[in-house]
């Protein structure tokens, strides 16, 4: 992986794991939905978005919850992030080399009790505008891949009339050189995939 980076968008990275390191996280992004009553931002600033150092942090206030693994909810980008680059003496990822680029892609629905299950969801506009900053970051990284481990629905066959924006954005780094990776989401299923692997 070494002069590369992959981009994950997920519920962000925490940064101060042993795994990766400084200063291997080159660039940060929060999109996350936010409507006041029942669904709050997980950006740190309390704002839908944010981007720059610490926008992507897993530990962000209301990622914070004692029923979440090591008491975050958003521990799920750390887990994905870590199988793609961990590096050190206990952990070795895919590419332990590489650099990466987490994006906070989540948001939380109220009444949150259960750890990283239906307490965090993903809105498709906010991956589509995450997929579109890997696709400008392009510019100034050499991104290899887009890790997306999320989806939701049942699709039997593929979905691009559906979702148009998500298949201009995926279509957009696919053709820039960028492999963009999506978590199946079938639930073992033979006869359905998610979205947006659809």
């Amino acid at each position: 992986g070494s002069g590369y980076a992959v981009a994950v968008l997920d519920t962000g990275i925490q940064a101060s794991h042993p795994v990766f390191g400084s200063p291997r996280i080159v660039s940060e992004a929060c999109y996350s939905n936010e409507d006041n009553n029942t669904i709050h931002t997980l950006c740190p600033n309390g704002s839908t978005s944010q981007t720059g150092p610490g926008s992507a942090d897993a530990n962000s206030p209301n990622c914070l919850d004692s029923s979440g693994l090591n008491g975050t909810l958003c521990w799920h980008g750390s887990h994905v992030a870590g199988i793609a680059a961990a590096n050190n003496a206990a952990y070795i990822g895919v590419a332990p080399a590489a650099d990466l680029i987490p994006i906070q892609v989540f948001y939380r629905r109220d009444n949150c009790t259960t750890s990283g299950g239906p307490c965090l969801y993903a809105d498709s506009a906010d991956i589509i505008t995450a997929l579109e900053r890997v696709y400008i970051l392009r510019n100034s990284f050499n991104i290899a891949s887009v890790n997306l481990s999320l989806g939701g629905g049942s699709y039997t066959t593929e979905c691009d009339a559906q979702q148009p924006g998500m298949f201009n954005a995926v279509n957009s780094l696919v053709n820039a050189g960028i492999a963009v990776v999506v978590a199946s989401g079938n639930g073992t299923s033979t006869t359905i995939i998610g979205a947006p692997a659809c």
